[in-house]
């Protein structure tokens, strides 16, 4: 009689170890999803958080897509948002980290910002720690700087315009989902 309870509570440790590390290695998996090497996407209601070949942490944000230009890392380190994405940029002075999107392009060497880029929706760029230069696509005007806790909003038929934004709801801008 002992040793059966033994061998149930074996079997049904075995069975709780199996359950929750399979769960565990599906949630693992599925935490990045990868259409091919250079384009990463989510679903509505998703988020994801992942690290690029440059060691840059981004957390991709519900319906929205990142695509890594073909030769990343090695000439350039370019990448081109739809939909919003929060960056922990590594530190290369010599390869500069650039955002694209439909409005504005993002030049770092090395922050912490957000970037909001859903198609018919003004652009938004948010910084949270170092330093940013945004280029205004279609415009000739010099790029804006921004320091922390400074966000940028442009985009079509929305004047650009830079305000500063002293909130907790933007610090938190990249935990929140759509």
């Amino acid at each position: 009689m002992k040793i059966a309870a033994v061998f149930v509570l074996f079997l049904g440790s075995i069975a709780a170890a199996y359950l929750f590390n399979s769960g565990r290695t599906q949630k693992s998996n599925s935490n990045v999803a990868i259409v091919n090497n250079n384009n990463y996407k989510t679903l509505a209601g998703e988020k994801r958080i992942f690290i690029l070949p440059d060691k840059t942490r981004v957390i991709l944000n519900a319906a929205s897509e990142l695509v890594l230009a073909a030769d990343f890392g090695k000439t350039e380190r370019s990448v081109t948002l739809t939909g919003e994405a929060f960056f922990e940029v590594s530190h290369n002075k010599n390869l500069p980290f650039l955002v694209n999107t439909n409005n504005f392009q993002v030049k770092v060497l090395g922050t912490k910002f957000n970037v909001k880029a859903y198609p018919h929706e003004p652009n938004e760029a948010t910084l949270i720690q170092g330093s940013i230069e945004l280029h205004l696509n279609n415009s000739t005007k010099k790029a804006v700087l921004l320091k922390p806790d400074e966000k940028l909003i442009a985009g079509e038929n929305y004047y650009p315009h830079q305000a500063t934004t002293r909130t907790s709801e933007n610090r938190a801008c990249q935990k929140t989902g759509r």
